[in-house]
């Protein structure tokens, strides 16, 4: 078991979906895709939840400039 299953393994226990930080997102599916290219996730990355945004008043918030997807990914309160 490595740092990023131990990572995963957390956040399905919390009930999270994924991580995001102020400025992406990825889920569990596809989970830590910036590890190749910037050497993992930022240090701001928090536990986060998926948020469909097909159709909200939100989208231009939710995506990333120039992401087009189903929706985004959104800090969770975790309780300890």
């Amino acid at each position: 078991m490595n740092v990023k299953d131990i990572v995963i393994e957390h956040l399905k226990a919390v009930g999270a979906d994924g991580l995001c930080n102020q400025e992406c997102g990825c889920g569990l599916h596809d989970f830590m895709p910036c590890s190749g290219t910037y050497g993992g996730p930022a240090p701001e990355c928090e536990p986060a939840m998926f948020r469909s945004c097909a159709g909200c008043m939100e989208r231009g918030e939710c995506d990333l400039e120039g992401n087009t997807h189903s929706g985004c990914y959104k800090p969770m309160e975790v309780k300890p």
